[in-house]
């Protein structure tokens, strides 16, 4: 049976909104100055014309903000006495988890290349597919790492139960994918949907002992499918 706390580590102090807050936002400010200062060195130097070289300034800068995010976490945990382990790396988890966790990144892999026609494209592989599968693989532990992990061990420190948690983290997760490139409609979709997702992979954190390990599974497979072409169908 799953906790609806998960308790720190000894001496370490209670979580409060503001530190959850603060912690969020000092993580988000690395990842937005990467990624749209990539996008403006590729304008700037007129290389912007092509959709594939913004989309690889796109991933590139999105992938090294996202790392120095990581990194801002961690240095915020250890000062409050906890470590990346009490989110879930490394923790011991249950093969129902893994499993749920690759069938959640197929369903959602398959609605996204059915509804945005990007079968054509799924067996194509290019240098811009090679960097998309190594951000894959960050985004998959950064992301997993702070919405699941620290923003929902945040709320269980702080009492919430494990409703508010997955709603809380599936909300999160869901605002900070609003891309705008395709139009509203397309973007308010894919936020959608997005959304459901993070709900999803907080249920499946919580099947799995509050191991990351199958949700960063089913993140990082998600993106090797999808990706760059999602990008690419929003940039052109």
């Amino acid at each position: 049976m799953v906790s609806t706390s998960s308790p720190g580590a000894p001496g370490s102090q209670r979580e409060t909104w503001g530190r959850l807050i603060s912690t969020i936002l000092l993580a988000l400010v690395p990842i937005g100055v990467f990624t749209y200062g990539a996008l403006a060195l590729v304008i700037a130097a007129g290389w912007a014309r092509l959709p594939v070289n913004r989309v690889a300034a796109f991933l590139i800068g999105a992938a090294v903000g996202e790392l120095a995010a990581l990194g801002l976490v961690a240095w915020r945990l250890h000062r409050r006495g906890r470590t990346l382990r009490d989110l879930g790396w490394g923790r011991s988890t249950n093969w129902q988890a893994i499993v749920l966790g690759v069938v959640v990144a197929v369903v959602y892999s398959g609605w996204t290349v059915l509804n945005l026609h990007l079968g054509s494209h799924l067996l194509e592989f290019s240098w811009l597919k090679l960097i998309a599968i190594v951000v894959a693989l960050v985004a998959g532990v950064v992301e997993e790492t702070i919405f699941r992990g620290y923003v929902m061990t945040s709320l269980a420190d702080m009492g919430y139960g494990l409703f508010v948690q997955t709603l809380l983290s599936g909300l999160l997760f869901g605002l900070v994918h609003f891309y705008g490139f395709g139009g509203l409609s397309a973007a308010l979709a894919v936020q959608g949907v997005t959304l459901l997702l993070g709900i999803a992979l907080a249920i499946i954190y919580l099947i799995g002992k509050r191991s990351l390990t199958p949700v960063i599974i089913g993140h990082a497979l998600i993106d090797l499918i999808v990706e760059p072409w999602l990008l690419l169908t929003f940039f052109r």
